[in-house]
């Protein structure tokens, strides 16, 4: 993930933080924080599911 903020970040600086100036790289970057969270929601699931097994 960080390798993607690095970009955004550096896009953002060169066009003084103008929101529609890096559409792209930030799009990017969300898309992958939300990956990431549905990676760790499911992963959370798992576990309450497998708990609820155990009990």
């Amino acid at each position: 993930m960080g390798s993607l903020l690095i970009p955004l970040n550096v896009c953002r600086k060169k066009n003084l933080y103008k929101p529609w100036e890096c559409e792209h790289e930030r799009h990017t970057y969300e898309k992958c924080q939300y990956d990431d969270y549905v990676r760790r929601m499911k992963e959370l699931a798992k576990q309450k599911a497998a708990a609820a097994e155990d009990s």
